[in-house]
């Protein structure tokens, strides 16, 4: 995200180079302080893409976490059904894990996988 961001902000900083970004007044009358701020409409929509970009990215993290958790619960379940798995030796069940995880599922990668050495409650 932050190098989408970057290139967002940095085509709109070529574009609009030497304008204005925003105009900011301060007066005083009677005794009063005025302050009036005003982006310019460029700015303004450079700040809402910004904005869309982060809320897009976060919900495709979050997609992805409510993914990875349910395959976790697929494979930790399968793997508690798995004679191979619970016949294997303590001291080899992670790498017989791994093994039928990634035939169960090709597309994971071996590196995510983590299991402890305890057997699974029956």
């Amino acid at each position: 995200l932050t190098e989408a961001v970057e290139k967002l902000v940095d085509r709109a900083g070529k574009k609009h180079a030497g304008e204005a970004r925003y105009l900011s007044l301060t007066w005083v009358s009677q005794g009063l302080v005025y302050c009036w701020d005003i982006s310019t409409s460029w700015h303004s929509v450079l700040a809402q893409k910004i904005q869309r970009m982060q809320l897009d990215w976060a919900q495709r993290e979050k997609a992805e976490q409510a993914a990875n958790e349910k395959a976790s619960e697929t494979i930790i379940a399968r793997l508690q059904e798995s004679a191979e798995f619970r016949g294997a030796p303590p001291m080899k069940r992670q790498s017989v894990g791994r093994e039928l995880a990634s035939q169960w599922f090709p597309a994971l990668p071996g590196g995510t996988l983590s299991f402890a050495a305890g057997q699974p409650a029956d």
